[in-house]
This record gives C-alpha cells, sequence and structure tokens, in this order.
C-alpha cells in the first residue's frame, strides 16, 4: 500500500499542509475530511465511520446500544424528552414526557439537533451523563446524573388494536437482526386479540440490513414470488435474486404506510407488497434509496460502508433517486420533486393476488396507490398539540387535573 502512487501523493499533502499551514493541523480530522470527500464524490450513501460511530452502528444493527433509554427530539425549536423506555436508567432517574433539555453534562443544548443530542447522551457502559431539564410547573431546572446501560433498539416500537379487527404495526425502528422475531410476536399477538386485517407502518423507517428486508416480506408472499434481485459491477458482483421460501405466508388484508422518511430495506417491503398487489400503499413518496452497502471493518476499529450493488423491485425496478451533480443537503433534504406524471409509466397486468408483478415506475423513491400528503401546516399543529399535550399532563391545564400524569403507565389499552 505505502508504494501506491495515490497514498504517496496523500501523504505529501498531509505533509506540505502541515508544514505551511497558520496553526497546525490535525491530521486526523485531514484524513477524516479526505476520505469523506472521496466517498460523497461517489454516491450519498458511501461513507467513512470513526471508531465511536462506527460501533454505535453495530450496535443498533444487533437491536441493542449503550444509553439512557429515551426518546429525544425538537419541538418548538428546542429538545424534549417524547418518551423514556420502562425500566431503563432515564425511567429509574425520573425523567418524563415533556421535560425540555436544556443542558447536558453542563453544556447548554441550545441549537443543538436530535444528532447532536444523542452523540452526547450515549456512551460508553457504566459512564454517568448529566441531563438539565424544565420540567412544566416545576419553577427550577432539575439536575439528574444517569449511568448508561445496554438498552435495547426495537424495530416494532408500537402494537395495538385500531378497532375490532383491524391490527396496527408501528414497523419505524429500522431493521436490524431481531426485527423478523419482533415482527412475528406482534402478529401472533394480534391475532390473539382478534386482528384479521393489518395496517403495517413504515413510515420514517430508515431501513437497515437488506437481509432482514426479504425475511420481513416473505412473511407476507407465498414461496417462489421474488421479493427483490440485486445487480452490481459487472464480473465482480454476481447477480442474486431472492424469493420467498415461506410456505404458509401470512394472507389477511394488508395496508402498508409510507413516508419521504420511509428509506432502504423498507422500500424494499413495501416495493415488493406493491409489484405483487400484496398489500395498498398508503402515504407519500417513499425516500427512493437503491442502493446496496457492503461494510468493511478498516484498522483501528473504523469502518467503512461503500455502495456494491443496486436492488430493483419484482417488476425490475430501480427506486434509486437521481443524485449525479446534486449536493449532499438537496439529496436528503431538498429537491424531492415528482417526476411528471407523462413521464410516468403504469404497468396493470394485475392478475389476482399473486399475479403478474405490478407497480408504479417512478423517477425515484416508492409512488403510493393511494397519496395522502401531510400539508406543512400540520408540523405547526402538531407543535401547538405537542405543548398543549405537555402542560395537561403536568397538571398545568386549568380545570383539567384528572388528566394529570406522575408516571408513565406501559401497556395502556385505550380500545
Amino acid at each position: 500500500m505505502a508504494n501506491n502512487p495515490a497514498v504517496r501523493d496523500f501523504a505529501k499533502a498531509i505533509e506540505f499542509i502541515e508544514d505551511n499551514y497558520a496553526v497546525t493541523p490535525d491530521k486526523e480530522r485531514l484524513t477524516r475530511g479526505a476520505v469523506l470527500g472521496m466517498l460523497h464524490s461517489l454516491d450519498p450513501h458511501s461513507g467513512f465511520y470513526g471508531r465511536r460511530e462506527f460501533s454505535e452502528m453495530q450496535d443498533e444493527q444487533s437491536s441493542h446500544f449503550y444509553g439512557i433509554g429515551v426518546t429525544i427530539n425538537q419541538r418548538n425549536g428546542r429538545l424534549y424528552v417524547l418518551g423514556v423506555s420502562q425500566g431503563m436508567p432515564a425511567e429509574r432517574a425520573g425523567l418524563r414526557y415533556g421535560d425540555a433539555i436544556v443542558a447536558v453534562d453542563g453544556h447548554s443544548t441550545k441549537d443543538w439537533s436530535q444528532s447532536d443530542a444523542l452523540k452526547h447522551v450515549r456512551g460508553e457502559p457504566g459512564g454517568e451523563v448529566s441531563l438539565t431539564v424544565e420540567r412544566a410547573g416545576v419553577p427550577d431546572p432539575l439536575t439528574v446524573e444517569i449511568t448508561r446501560d445496554e438498552v435495547p433498539f426495537p424495530s416494532v416500537r408500537n402494537v395495538f388494536m385500531l378497532r375490532p379487527g383491524i391490527g396496527y404495526i408501528g414497523l419505524t425502528g429500522g431493521f436490524n437482526q431481531e426485527t423478523p422475531e419482533e415482527l412475528r410476536g406482534a402478529i401472533s399477538q394480534l391475532k390473539g386479540e382478534g386482528m384479521n386485517s393489518l395496517v403495517l407502518d413504515l413510515r420514517r423507517n430508515p431501513g437497515g440490513l437488506l437481509e432482514v428486508a426479504v425475511q420481513v416480506a416473505e412473511m407476507f408472499l407465498p414461496k417462489g414470488l421474488e421479493i427483490v434481485s440485486v445487480r452490481g459491477r459487472e464480473g465482480r458482483y454476481p447477480r442474486q435474486s431472492r424469493r420467498s421460501e415461506n410456505q404458509n405466508p401470512e394472507t389477511m388484508p394488508l395496508v402498508v404506510l409510507i413516508n419521504g422518511e420511509t428509506a432502504s430495506a423498507s422500500e424494499i417491503v413495501a416495493a415488493a407488497m406493491q409489484d405483487w398487489r400484496r398489500g395498498r400503499l398508503v402515504g407519500e413518496e417513499s425516500f427512493g434509496k437503491g442502493l446496496v452497502q457492503t461494510v468493511y471493518l478498516l484498522r483501528w476499529g473504523t469502518g467503512l460502508t461503500l455502495t456494491t450493488a443496486r436492488y430493483y423491485t419484482p417488476n425490475g425496478r430501480s427506486i434509486q433517486r437521481p443524485y449525479n451533480g446534486v449536493g449532499i443537503y438537496d439529496y436528503y433534504v431538498a429537491g424531492r420533486g415528482e417526476e411528471p406524471a407523462s413521464k410516468r409509466s403504469s404497468k396493470s397486468q394485475s392478475k389476482s393476488q399473486f399475479g403478474a408483478a405490478t407497480g408504479k415506475r417512478n423517477a425515484g423513491g416508492i409512488m403510493p396507490d393511494v397519496v395522502v400528503k401531510i400539508p406543512d401546516s400540520d408540523i405547526r399543529l402538531r407543535d401547538a398539540c405537542f405543548e398543549f399535550a405537555r402542560l395537561l399532563v403536568a397538571g398545568e391545564v386549568a380545570g383539567f387535573g384528572e388528566y394529570t400524569v406522575k408516571r408513565t403507565e406501559y401497556g395502556y389499552r385505550f380500545c
């Protein structure tokens, strides 16, 4: 490797910068920036992970990580606790829904994103983290010391009956090694409660392991039907076709919910349901990630995800959105305009429930069978409703004291 011309040139560039830059540069930061820049010139999904980031990625794929068991997100420009996991350190420390996190280990969270907060809250097992929170109805901020522990990272986040006969499963936590077992358990539970139709929620599911997506899809597709095909560079990555091996799949009516944050492995499942007319897709166009990454372990505990193939849905469509000449921000956040309807083709070769594969071809992402768009005003409404609920459960809304919640009740049944 040392005799490689590219490596020699890179080493010379680093040496030149060290000798001539105005201040002593951080060599590790320079190397990381160079590697990331190189990978991002290939595609938006190839990436380099530092030791901590790579460890966290592996932990999530194995369905656990080390933290405090808390759900954090932004509302009204601040970071709030939206939930605490039962029996986890955050619950034992007394954190509650609606607590505003104003500092972590003494550092103000002003202008922090959700990912900023998670980087500081997660860490090594047994380590401590200090959270300062503002609680509705409490005049002064509270500071709690919490010891990190192993925290489960489930894929299935919600399971309940929507109404008699109709079950709901929120498979929104990605696709990891435990996902198939979690989903089977959720289906079994709801069948015991009388479910004969299922709403499978894949909204905001960022994806995960390809093999797991295949296992999830074949729960609903009979033996022999193709779920996904994977094609790589000619001569480097042999084409693979993955088919269902299930001789006794679930046959109940199925609705799959998707939106712009449904990506990767979750799109494999959604597209297979649509192409084989096994389920009806409802919601908004999915993200459009049709690239397959192989994970490589590098020295010093770092890692690399490199795009090695593309995947195609049963009817042969690639759902990957265009990325050449598109900036990272525009790719992930903006520029999600739909392809004109005149350029789309629709294959309407439906014969039976499991007849010829059909589906709607798109410039990127999966277009649902029934489009239900959420207007921008709903975000403002969401934040207003959150603030009302936060005050309500804290007993701060006059005349509604009976709705005060002093402790989270897990497993609550509302129907």
